[in-house]
């Protein structure tokens, strides 16, 4: 699995976005124009870009880390099933490696802004993968900075991944 241009440019583009956005919270807050609502503002942002960057690939297809779990669970009901009427737990979800409020704090806790920083902290975090809801409800709602892996390693998950090294995280 190759990154496509579209993949590409949606990843530069969020990263740019996230960019200026918090250089623009940066700016404000040392001149003393900030409010709690662009606080909230600003996090919500960062919540959607998070979520654009690692939908890139795909939401599901595409994704490159499927759990075993949540590949099992497709091939049983032949198809990807995000229903959890239909399917109770094995219904399949897209997550975020690591926590996306976690990622937001680490996020607003730069003290300066740069696109290569940016893109360094969003390719070690904020991995898209599909789950099983299941899986989901077992883990810690918080992210390990030293390993952004353990929360599900900790619980079981083991991983396939769909690009073409297939290596196992």
């Amino acid at each position: 699995m190759t990154k496509t241009r579209l993949e590409t440019e949606e990843r530069t583009s969020a990263i740019a976005l996230l960019e200026v956005l918090l250089c623009e919270r940066l700016r404000r807050r040392e001149v003393g124009a900030w409010s709690h609502a662009m606080e909230r503002h600003t996090r919500q942002l960062c919540s959607d870009l998070l979520w654009f960057y690692s939908e890139a690939a795909g939401k599901y297809e595409g994704c490159r880390y499927w759990s075993e779990g949540a590949l099992a669970s497709r091939e049983r009901h032949g198809a990807i099933v995000t229903s959890q009427a239909e399917v109770g737990d094995e219904a399949l979800v897209h997550e975020h490696l690591f926590p996306r409020k976690d990622m937001i704090n680490i996020l607003t806790s730069m003290d300066a802004i740069e696109s290569e920083q940016l893109r360094k902290q969003l390719e070690r975090f904020n991995i898209g993968v599909v789950i099983t809801i299941g899986e989901h409800k077992q883990l810690s709602p918080s992210g390990t900075h030293d390993d952004p892996w353990e929360r599900y390693r900790a619980v079981g998950v083991v991983w396939s991944d769909l690009s073409e090294s297939g290596t196992r995280p």
